[in-house]
């Protein structure tokens, strides 16, 4: 899949402000399932939940 485009996110955690480089990837073949529908990296449903600017350390 290509980089479509990068978003920045900003999480408020227990040790501070961290900003998050988020690589925003789209699959360009018109054949596949996934075409233009955005694909956003895994590990950022760890640090905190989706439309959320607390880490997942503050809200426990």
């Amino acid at each position: 899949m290509w980089n479509e485009y990068n978003n920045p996110r900003h999480i408020r955690t227990l040790n501070g402000v961290v900003e998050l480089q988020l690589k925003i990837r789209r699959c360009q073949n018109n054949s596949c399932l996934r075409y233009k529908k955005a694909y956003r990296p895994e590990q950022e449903g760890s640090l905190a939940l989706p439309q959320n600017e607390f880490g997942l350390d503050v809200i426990l």
